[in-house]
């Protein structure tokens, strides 16, 4: 394991940096107002030994990327078809004894900085690199399943329900909670689609074949037809017409997520 103190040391300087950042920018802030000599005594009373260094993070974050790639991208609108939302996982309390320290930062609604601690290749160097990324949408690790759904899963109902197709993808590595994720959003359509008329095929494309959840991982084909949309030959299908029962979706979804294909990432 890397020096977990050491690195959480630059992260916690990062954070600062930050706090800076945004009082330098705030209008309702005193340190709006502070000349840039009393700037460089702050920095150098909070960063002894990394004057230079702080002071040019000061400069590039006040006026970097992240900034005006938030306010040009709030201008796009809805004009995309599709949304990118992070959520960010609560650390475990055996990631907490592991002596782990958390690597995410959520910066804005929008952005997210993600710390990078590097072990140099004759293992006596640190290093700490940064990365920024800005999305549609961040939720912290406070965030409830339900706000999650509401905010990202029911556009998604929405526009299918107007004769559209909707598509909702969780990607991450093995750990960082999307099966929770998809737990929760098949909840919340099991109770949105109350008195829907439901057709439910579920099946897995594992490698170059494909298998169907809900025949006992039975081996099915994908076909696509002169449209190039998409069948599943031989795949079994369950009607819910209509919907009563919040549970029978959620019982024959969760069945068929207990046959699918897990592998360590």
């Amino acid at each position: 394991m890397l020096n977990a103190p050491q690195l959480c040391l630059a992260i916690s300087d990062y954070l600062l940096i930050e706090e800076l950042v945004t009082a330098l920018d705030s209008k309702t802030s005193i340190l709006n107002k502070i000349t840039p000599e009393t700037l460089r005594l702050i920095i150098e009373y909070a960063f002894p030994g990394h004057e230079t260094l702080v002071t040019t993070s000061v400069i590039r974050r006040k006026f970097g990327p992240l900034i005006d790639a938030e306010r040009a991208y709030s201008n796009l609108g809805n004009e995309f078809p599709f949304r990118i939302c992070l959520r960010k996982r609560p650390m475990m309390p055996y990631e907490h004894d592991f002596g782990a320290y958390d690597v995410c930062s959520i910066d804005t609604r929008n952005g997210l900085t993600l710390h990078e601690g590097k072990l140099a290749r004759n293992g006596r160097q640190l290093s700490m690199t940064h990365h920024q990324f800005l999305v549609d949408r961040v939720y912290e690790e406070e965030a409830s399943n339900a706000t999650v759904c509401l905010d990202a899963v029911e556009p998604l109902v929405s526009w299918a329900e107007s004769g559209h197709s909707s598509t909702l993808l969780c990607f991450g590595q093995t750990g960082t909670g999307k099966t929770y994720t998809l737990y929760g959003a098949l909840e919340y359509l099991s109770t949105r689609l109350v008195g829907k008329y439901i057709r439910i095929t579920f099946y897995e494309v594992h490698g170059k074949k494909c298998y169907d959840l809900l025949s006992n991982r039975n081996l099915v084909h994908l076909r696509s037809d002169a449209e190039e949309n998409m069948h599943v030959r031989g795949a079994r299908s369950i009607d819910l017409c209509p919907l009563s029962d919040p549970s029978a979706l959620v019982e024959v979804l969760r069945e068929a997520l207990s046959l699918r294909s897990s592998k360590v990432t």
